[in-house]
């Protein structure tokens, strides 16, 4: 099993990024929301999922046609050939099919490169604190003279 990723999308329709946690793709969301001209108020995160290679489920086609191969050689017997392979024998040979097309496609780099988005969560981006332009502290200045009577 593979150890899950992250991606995280400004607008929820592009994922971008692969991070270790949900919590390092949320991270990078929020500080590259910060950096758009307009930051989006929300951002989404979700879980990578590569996308299945299709490399499963092909022993019975691969049964059939060497049964029509067989019979097509017009040997006598060939009708016979490969007709009481078990359920069980299916399966094995399904499974040993998968596993050489994976290898295959993961030697000739050919599996999928799409990912799908699973899981998506939305988040605030919080806002960004505001510095303090008052260096005594004080939320509101004086700005130039008074001619309130009280002051």
């Amino acid at each position: 099993m593979t150890t899950p990723r992250f991606g995280y999308s400004l607008y929820g329709d592009h994922f971008s990024g692969s991070y270790a946690t949900r919590e390092a793709a949320l991270a990078a969301a929020v500080a590259a929301a910060r950096s758009e001209a307009e930051p989006p108020l929300t951002v989404y995160v979700g879980r990578l999922v590569a996308v299945d290679p299709e490399a499963a489920g092909h022993a019975e086609h691969v049964i059939a046609r060497m049964r029509d191969c067989a019979r097509a050689t017009g040997v006598e017997g060939s009708e016979l050939y490969l007709r009481g392979v078990t359920e069980t024998q299916e399966a094995d040979l399904d499974r040993a099919i998968a596993a050489a097309v994976g290898l295959w496609l993961q030697h000739h780099n050919l599996m999928p490169g799409a990912t799908d988005v699973q899981g998506v969560s939305e988040h605030p981006v919080p806002a960004t604190p505001m510095a303090s332009a008052s260096r005594d502290g004080r939320e509101v200045a004086t700005l130039g003279t008074s001619d309130y009577a009280g002051e």
